[in-house]
């Protein structure tokens, strides 16, 4: 009898130790499929779409974000994604070893550091400026100059430039990706050439463009840790 509980044991075992590494991949496959999907969906659904000239007027910028709840959802989306983003970062830097360390080391802190100021952008310029749509017009004229301030990225905002990290570093992972074959070389070179097209002024077509390449990138790999999971 003791035998057989040690041998039921030993059977169930693995299938208890494979469970938690399951879900890990699962939840690396939401990761790269959702954050360029999401990318997508809030950089199509952006007013001006096929303006290609950046918005530097106040009045212009106010008249992009005000009452649109639209615009609002997809920066909450896009700030939900920093968690996503980071994950892909530090599942992208596992992948190179040897000669890849210095890309995958580099390329991470860039990039992790780039996504916290990605949130802090989008926590101080969006989630703010919807606060600002709860007012009423005579309340709302009254906070230009505070909006004219935001804008000119004043005081301490002029931190949330530092999002251009987020891109520098997929540019050096992708590099490392490209020369270390981690990577099958069309997907690096996908990965590499979006990130480099994100590092824009505000031009939303061509960050639309980006996301498309960087979905074309991300999502075999989002596929391929759903059929390890399996």
């Amino acid at each position: 009898m003791a035998q057989v509980q040690a041998q039921s044991l030993a059977m169930q075992s693995p299938t208890r130790s494979r469970k938690p590494h399951a879900n890990a991949h699962v939840a690396m496959g939401i990761a790269y499929i959702a954050f360029p999907l999401l990318s997508i969906f809030i950089y199509a659904t952006h007013p001006n779409l096929f303006s290609l000239q950046p918005v530097h007027e106040v009045d212009a910028w106010i008249a992009e974000w005000h009452g649109n709840n639209l615009l609002h959802f997809g920066h909450v989306l896009m700030l939900l994604c920093v968690p996503a983003l980071i994950a892909i970062t530090i599942d992208l830097m596992t992948k190179l070893r040897k000669d890849g360390r210095r890309y995958g080391f580099v390329g991470g802190m860039l990039a992790i550091t780039g996504a916290v100021f990605l949130a802090a952008d989008k926590g101080a310029l969006c989630l703010v400026t919807s606060a600002f749509d709860t007012l009423s017009p005579a309340a709302f004229a009254q906070i230009h100059p505070a909006i004219e301030a935001m804008k000119g990225m004043q005081g301490w905002l002029w931190l949330v430039y530092g999002l251009v990290l987020l891109p520098i570093g997929f540019i050096v992972l992708g590099a490392g990706l490209y020369r270390t074959r981690a990577l099958p070389r069309w997907q690096a070179g996908l990965l590499i050439a979006g990130s480099a097209l994100l590092l824009n002024p505000d031009i939303e077509i061509i960050s639309l463009v980006a996301s498309v390449l960087l979905a074309s990138a991300l999502i075999p790999l989002g596929i391929e840790r759903f059929r390890t999971a399996a």
